[in-house]
């Protein structure tokens, strides 16, 4: 049973998180100061990923979706209200042969509970065998496994199952958790766009000073620039 995750899956995930996505570092470099509280593992990113799994439950909406997807691709014009819409097409010197293709677009997502099912239990026996001693542990182990599992040179991972698209996979995740386009249960849930430099979220506004000064600002870097 994938879910609710073991606390040993949950300790796996955390752990690879802040391995190839380490915020926290990048927060110290930046700022000098302790970042422990921006580490992947604190951020809620796991609770995220739990409940991604669940929307890929037999009745859950990316489920749902995923079937309307694929009866689209068997049949595209199952839904036109045409009477005949292949000679429709035809008579206009259009080719009568649809293809309904979205998922060529690599705009959909992909199934998460088949996803961790596959990869999630490789990724618990590998860590175990891969990092020293018991959790926690130190950040450049976590660094160093993390880019063993990406660049497949990781020696405890099993050839026949890829590594990279694990980690690439995962790090989808994680980032779609921090970007803040869904509620997490986080004590800092903009980390990540902090970290970006980017000001534009959920929930932060800005007053027309603020416009004002940035636009002043604008034009004193323009008329620096043009010599004006």
């Amino acid at each position: 049973m994938l879910l609710p995750f073991t606390s040993d899956a949950r300790v796996t995930l955390n752990a690879i998180a802040d391995g190839i996505l380490p915020l926290h570092s990048w927060y110290a470099v930046k700022t000098g100061t302790n970042c422990d509280d921006c580490r992947p593992s604190r951020l809620g990113v796991v609770d995220f990923i739990e409940d991604l799994i669940r929307q890929w439950d037999p009745s859950g909406p990316a489920a749902a979706w995923n079937k309307r997807v694929k009866d689209l691709e068997a049949n595209p014009l199952f839904s036109c209200p045409l009477n005949n819409p292949v000679d429709w097409r035809r008579s206009r010197g259009l080719d009568p042969g649809v293809v309904f293709d979205v998922a060529k677009s690599s705009n959909l997502g992909s199934d998460r509970r088949r996803f961790y099912e596959t990869y999630l239990p490789v990724a618990m026996t590998c860590a175990k065998a891969r990092l020293p001693g018991p959790p926690p542990w130190p950040d450049q182990e976590l660094e160093r496994f993390g880019k063993e599992l990406f660049e497949q040179r990781c020696p405890n991972w099993p050839d026949s199952i890829d590594s990279k698209e694990f980690v690439s996979g995962l790090l989808l995740d994680i980032v779609a958790a921090l970007m803040a386009m869904q509620g997490i249960r986080s004590p800092r849930p903009f980390a990540l766009l902090e970290a970006m430099n980017q000001h534009r979220r959920v929930g932060n506004r800005f007053t027309v000073a603020y416009a004002d000064a940035a636009v002043a600002a604008f034009k004193c870097e323009l008329d620096r620039a043009m010599g004006w």
